[in-house]
């Protein structure tokens, strides 16, 4: 009942969505940025370097897949048993793009319809909040709910010009959040996931985590409709996609 509320919520603003995000439009996460190639294939010439955060305009046009690797399989030991979590793999095809008037490749992997943050990461102080406000303008308060005869426990969900819509469920010992974005796909939301939720520090850097730490690492396992799941022993985020739309769940607890 609640995720159909959520998607009723959202439905009230996706045609003006439609309108805000250009389809045609797809902006680089990758941090080293993207080559940029006269062919569509990981061996084709090269021709120069999109950086991270720039725009490329597709043509529709696409080139070969190719198979990279953004997070690798991590193993940890804990209380003398082995745990292993997968490799998560983008196998994304090569697409024609526009860029400063040439006509090129880029991997489609590290491309998004959502421009990157303004600031460089999470890690200087912005965090998904902010970056949904910079896109999106401030949010409508669709709903806020508190219950003071449950203690800690409210409810917020807030409704993005660009459709983007946010729920926020606080309660005693901890709390969730829901991202649902009206277009999208499971690379991107990794990438959103790695940049404003960690998760990619999260699994590859167990080795500072487990020392001198009371917690664990996350592991990545991947659901058989490719949606991702990180668990932690406090906290989990997942990214999936249901109709359409990229869902990102992230949860806290102590």
């Amino acid at each position: 009942m609640r995720l159909l509320f959520i998607l009723l919520v959202f439905c009230t603003g996706s045609l003006s969505a439609q309108h805000q995000l250009n389809a045609e439009l797809r902006y680089v996460w990758a941090e080293s940025g993207l080559s940029f190639r006269s062919e569509g294939k990981a061996d084709a010439r090269r021709m120069g370097v999109v950086t991270y955060g720039e725009a490329v305009r597709v043509t529709g046009k696409l080139g070969r897949s190719s198979k990279v690797l953004a997070l690798p399989t991590v193993t940890y030991e804990w209380e003398d048993e082995e745990t292993t979590g997968q490799e998560y793999v983008m196998n994304e095809p090569y697409l024609e793009v526009v860029y400063k008037g040439d006509t090129g490749y880029v991997y489609n992997g590290f491309l998004s319809h959502y421009p990157t943050p303004k600031e460089a990461s999470s890690v200087n102080g912005i965090n998904i909040g902010s970056w949904l406000t910079q896109l999106g303008g401030v949010p409508d308060t669709v709903l806020h709910g508190y219950n003071p005869l449950e203690y800690g426990r409210s409810q917020s969900v807030f409704h993005y010009r660009n459709g983007v819509v946010a729920t926020h469920r606080q309660t005693e010992g901890g709390g969730n959040s829901l991202f649902v974005f009206p277009i999208g796909s499971i690379n991107e939301g990794y990438l959103i996931a790695a940049q404003f939720l960690g998760v990619a520090y999260a699994v590859t850097g167990r080795e500072e985590i487990l020392l001198g730490q009371d917690h664990l690492p996350m592991l990545l396992t991947i659901a058989a409709d490719g949606g991702l799941s990180f668990n932690g022993s406090f906290g989990e985020v997942r990214v999936y996609m249901q109709s359409g739309m990229l869902f990102i769940y992230t949860a806290g607890w102590c």
